[in-house]
Order: C-alpha cells, then structure tokens, then sequence
C-alpha cells in the first residue's frame, strides 16, 4: 500500500500576477478656483498614479476622444526602493483648438493589465474677454497663489478690524 489518495489528483500550473494597485491617482497642478483661459492659451494637465505593481498605464480623454500623440507630454516612471511604479503622463492642450463653446472636458484614465482602475476629469474653461494668457504662468505656481490670498484675506480682516468702531 501506498501513501497516495485513493482517487483520482491532476496537477496544473498556471502563473499568476500579484498587483498592486496605485496609492493614489491624481490630476495636477491644482486648478484655482476660477481658473479661465485666454484664447490661443495653453493648457496643461499632468495625471500621476504612484506605487504600483506592475505599472498604471495612463490615457488621456479630450473632449470624449482619444488624445493623440501630438498633444501627450510623457515623463519617465520613477521605480521606488520597493519596487513600486510611479506613472505621470502629460496632456497640452490650446484653447482655440480644444475649447468647445468655451469649455474643455479632460479625463485620465488609470489601468494596470487592461483593468480600469479609476478615471478623473475636469472641466476647463476659456474667457474670451480675457487678452493675457494668466493662469499658464499662475497655474504652476498655486502655493504661491494660495500664500497671495492667504495675506490678502489677513490683511482685508485687519482693515475691516481696523474700521469697526471702538466702544
């Protein structure tokens, strides 16, 4: 007598692929609030998916099409000590060109192995009344933009402190 079952076993391989989806997906940089753009003006938009196994594949969405080649910005994956992939891709967009009655629609969408992870849009407007491209240079400086409004809102506080009449 043997140590084997008594009925039937079958042995089959099959590979298997751990993943690790991303610690998190996000669009930058962070718009303001009223975030309007000149017309001719460009736009750029970053979609960064960062810490995972195997890499987060990144595709861009203008306006319900695919983007094509010409307006993508690609950057390097960036490997962690770990192993973990951290995935940006780049879309540049020109409000004469993209703008549809005044208003964009972008969208990124993440996946890892043709699996949809998440995707994130936004919706960008065009002014036509405005004449200087202002938010391509300000867009990439929101913390200083923030920091401006912070001592903006201080200083209006402290006049409005300063105007109230005294007991």
């Amino acid at each position: 007598m043997t140590e084997a079952p008594a009925f039937k076993t079958a042995v089959m391989y099959k590979n298997m692929t751990v993943v690790v989806p991303p610690q998190g997906v996000r669009l930058s940089p962070r718009l303001p609030a009223l975030a309007r753009y000149a017309p001719g003006e460009t736009v750029e938009r970053n979609c960064s998916a960062g810490g995972s196994v195997p890499r987060t594949v990144l595709k861009w969405i203008i306006n319900g099409k695919p983007a094509t080649v010409s307006e993508l910005v690609e950057y390097p994956d960036v490997v962690d000590k770990d192993g973990r992939v951290t995935s940006t891709s780049g879309v540049r967009l020109v409000t004469n060109q993209h703008f549809l009655r005044g208003i964009a629609r972008v969208s990124c969408l993440a996946s890892i192995n043709g699996q949809k992870l998440t995707t994130l849009s936004e919706v960008l407007h065009a002014d036509k009344t405005a004449t200087v491209a202002y938010n391509t240079h300000l867009s990439n400086a929101v913390p200083e933009i923030q920091s401006l409004q912070n001592h903006l809102l201080l200083i209006t506080s402290l006049m409005l402190e300063w105007r109230r009449p005294r007991n």
